[in-house]
């Protein structure tokens, strides 16, 4: 009988959660292990929402309260988004959900594993992946979205960028607008391309792209005029954030049906659209088209 892992989706970023449950599927199925989910939220979304943009109808969900209320990977993940007295008290939620799972598991002697006990190889795995990684990846990003967009793009040529200026940008290197720049220039003499749709979470970024390259036709799409970051996102009410993560997700459909697209992939967002991708016609900007950092 194969051991289960359980993989608990959490109020992290919407594509982070994406890209560790595609990494944990290939750790499954490279070590003979079977997934079940909690769904008790994911990037802030409710189940139902969450089936509108993945297939998740194949993965048995979690019942057991005990193993739910354990299943956060690690005590950072758990007070996310708390502060002061309340993070305080997320942290002893933690201690005693794990306390009362290992009593609960001993008692029933369950085979159950938390996520959090395989993190580390989890996400060491994502450094060295072969070529079968890859092509498993690849498969599983594309069976797995769902989410359409209202509008067709396939049959139009133009640029994709993700030009990332977000909450995570003080966790890896600043990259200047002029690398950009000079990769759509690249790029565009390449495929004779004018057309380019930029998406930024600085407004300022995508008009100084737009002022530098006035004979091209660039089209800016932007969801927060003043930057995004997750905290603050998860202090809005449950339609906005809805409605921004649909906004998100028609975006990203849009980056993956460009004939090229250029992002950075040490951020989530790019990460996943390069699996959609399958690795083809992009441009890693950061660091030799890496899959997944």
């Amino acid at each position: 009988m194969k051991k289960t892992i359980i993989f608990s989706f959490t109020n992290a970023g919407l594509f982070s959660e994406i890209n560790n449950f595609l990494l944990t599927l290939l750790y499954a199925s490279k070590n003979n292990y079977q997934i079940q989910i909690d769904l008790s939220s994911l990037g802030g979304i409710n189940e139902n929402d969450l089936k509108k943009l993945l297939d998740i109808k194949d993965f048995p969900k979690v019942l057991s309260n005990p193993i739910k209320r354990a299943s956060t990977r690690s005590w950072r993940t758990y007070i996310y988004g708390y502060s002061g007295y309340y993070r305080i008290l997320q942290l002893i939620k933690y201690i005693i959900n794990n306390i009362y799972f290992i009593i609960y598991s001993k008692i029933k002697n369950i085979d159950v594993d938390l996520f959090q006990k395989h993190w580390k190889q989890i996400r060491r795995l994502r450094l060295n992946l072969t070529h079968d990684d890859k092509l498993f990846l690849y498969t599983k990003a594309n069976q797995l979205w769902v989410y359409k967009n209202e509008i067709d793009y396939n049959n139009t040529n133009y640029i994709g960028v993700h030009l990332r200026r977000g909450d995570k940008i003080i966790e890896t290197e600043f990259i200047t607008t002029e690398i950009y720049l000079n990769e759509i220039k690249k790029q565009s003499a390449i495929y004779n391309i004018k057309k380019v749709l930029v998406f930024t979470d600085s407004i300022k970024d995508g008009k100084q792209i737009q002022q530098k390259l006035k004979d091209f036709d660039i089209t800016l799409l932007n969801l927060d005029e003043n930057g995004y970051f997750h905290e603050e996102f998860l202090q809005l009410p449950y339609k906005v954030r809805l409605n921004k993560t649909f906004q998100l997700c028609n975006i990203v459909n849009k980056m993956a049906l460009s004939t090229h697209y250029i992002g950075s992939n040490d951020g989530n967002l790019s990460a996943f659209i390069s699996l959609l991708r399958k690795g083809e016609n992009m441009t890693d900007i950061r660091d030799g088209n890496k899959l997944i950092y």
